[in-house]
């Protein structure tokens, strides 16, 4: 429950622009791959974070997330394979359609007691199991 909340938090800060509680997600030296450009450190995600909020305008995104396969748990450390899908609306809210369709690899790891992405990389679906 505490892994598949902070993936709603990150897409929840995502999609609202709240870069700092997006930034809160990743312990603090995680990084991003970011369809093959690796984002290292919180500073480099924020910008990106930044841009896509710049390049996404008055629409509406949601990243919706599901299918979560978890695996080599240690108690620490945990690999989480998830689908993503993208949503996008008009300025209305209105005219939803799928802008992309991917998944996440999520290396999370517990920092301070709380489950925290320590990498996130961001794939477009391919059609094949990455594990």
């Amino acid at each position: 429950a505490e892994i598949t909340e902070l993936m709603a938090r990150y897409a929840w800060a995502y999609d609202t622009n709240h870069v700092e509680d997006l930034l809160a997600t990743f312990t603090s030296d995680g990084t991003m791959w970011a369809f093959g450009v690796l984002l290292g450190g919180r500073d480099k995600i924020g910008q990106m974070i930044a841009a896509n909020a710049t390049r996404r305008g008055d629409a509406g995104w949601q990243h919706l997330t599901d299918n979560h396969v978890f695996q080599d748990y240690t108690g620490k450390t945990v690999t989480v394979y998830s689908f993503y899908t993208m949503i996008e609306a008009d300025a209305s809210g209105a005219n939803g359609r799928v802008r992309a369709i991917g998944y996440y690899t999520s290396y999370c790891r517990k920092e301070g007691g709380k489950w925290l992405f320590a990498r996130r990389d961001v794939a477009r679906w391919n059609g094949k199991r990455p594990w």
